[in-house]
């Protein structure tokens, strides 16, 4: 809405963005406009970046980090209000009931796990809320889940120097390289997980 009313592209929008996150009350703007990303459909990696080349690694990745974790919450109240009996419905699948059952019995490993495996962030928070899965477990399962993916994109944001918006930039290539490794690491995480559940259900 506020981009077609100032007709404005979504480059020129992050560019506005920008300019505000620079100011004094930046951080904080930030952290609101993140956790309102589920409902704006802003993209989370590239608001880490964004994190990275304001602030650097340093702040850049502890708002990122805090910003990413407190977004699941919006969807994971959503999920708690409207679950009622509503995933009842499913419980007669035993595959369903099984799954709803390991998320139960062990809620800060099914959520760590699924955060590793980079399933779909909003839809898992969602998830997760309408199980009424303990909000401290779910919280403390997502910060650690989103620290390797937050530490590479925020990373590769830092390693951008000058106005990334704009086209005018360098690359710092230690910071770049390290980032990467990061990235390629939460993936490799990632599939290993994922190869072993599969493993498991053979």
């Amino acid at each position: 809405i506020y981009m077609s009313t100032n007709a404005i592209s979504f480059t020129e929008l992050l560019d506005r963005m920008q300019t505000l996150f620079v100011q004094w009350y930046g951080p904080i703007l930030y952290i609101l406009i993140y956790f309102f990303r589920p409902v704006v459909f802003l993209p989370a990696s590239l608001l880490a970046i964004l994190a990275g080349n304001i602030w650097g690694m340093g702040l850049g990745f502890i708002l990122g980090l805090s910003a990413g974790t407190l977004s699941a919450v919006l969807p994971y109240g959503f999920g708690r209000w409207f679950s009622s009996d509503g995933l009842a419905v499913f419980e007669s699948k035993n595959w369903i009931s099984h799954f709803i059952n390991t998320i139960q019995k062990n809620p800060f490993q099914a959520v760590l796990t699924m955060r590793l495996l980079y399933l779909p962030y909003d839809t898992v928070s969602a998830v997760v809320g309408a199980l009424r899965v303990s909000f401290t477990a779910f919280l403390l399962a997502t910060a650690i889940g989103n620290i390797l993916g937050t530490l590479s994109f925020v990373g590769i944001g830092a390693a951008l120097e000058g106005d990334v918006l704009k086209g005018e930039i360098s690359i710092n290539p230690v910071i770049f390289v390290l980032s990467f490794v990061l990235l390629l690491i939460s993936i490799g995480i990632s599939r290993y997980l994922k190869w072993g559940r599969e493993s498991n259900d053979v």
